[in-house]
């Protein structure tokens, strides 16, 4: 099977300064987060192997492309996901 289609995620990213004693005490903040819903494309391949009438192995390969805007500028991130599974069913 091959397929493609759209998700979305949630982002947060958290960062603290590495300076963060010197920037506290001249009353700075030390710490900034960001959040952003991340829409993007995804495509995916699945291989099922059956092993019986009821049992089956499986490998996928998912790869998707989020396209997050954090502090007004979109900054892309992508994943590549590799499963192997097995199932059953009854």
């Amino acid at each position: 099977m091959v397929g493609a289609g759209a998700a979305a995620d949630f982002v947060e990213q958290r960062v603290e300064r590495a300076d963060a004693a010197a920037v506290a005490a001249a009353g700075y903040p030390t710490t900034h987060t960001f959040r952003a819903v991340a829409p993007g494309p995804i495509a995916f391949v699945r291989l099922r192997l059956p092993m019986g009438t009821t049992t089956w192995t499986e490998l996928t390969a998912r790869g998707e492309l989020l396209l997050p805007e954090l502090d007004h500028v979109i900054a892309p991130l992508w994943a590549g996901l590799a499963n192997v599974g097995a199932g059953f069913s009854f």
